[in-house]
């Protein structure tokens, strides 16, 4: 016999089709950023943007919360167009402090 429908059934798949959609918008809306940000931010600010991310992390890892802090939370910056992490999240594992990464 075949199964029938529930509420329940009905409601699991409403959310599961909301999430899809979800997920679909939030990646044309990723999309979109990194069109607005590489069209921002042109090849030739490559480097300015380096120093410049370097600079910023610089102070930030000089600041005595950060001293005496046991974990921080940090973002992964994009490939272009916004302050790179990289070489700040090196410099934080290599201190030896516990790192969270929103996914």
């Amino acid at each position: 016999m075949g199964k029938s429908v529930t509420q329940s059934d009905s409601a699991e798949a409403t959310t599961t089709d909301a999430i899809k959609l979800l997920r679909q918008r939030k990646q044309s809306l990723r999309k979109k950023i990194r069109t607005r940000i590489k069209t921002s931010y042109p090849p030739t600010e490559t480097d300015k943007l380096s120093t410049k991310s370097n600079e910023v992390f610089s102070r930030l890892l000089a600041l005595p919360e950060y001293q005496i802090s046991k974990s921080v939370g940090f973002f992964l910056s994009m490939p272009s167009g916004e302050i790179q992490t990289r070489n700040a999240i090196r410099q934080i594992v290599n201190d030896g402090k516990v790192l969270f990464v929103p996914r």
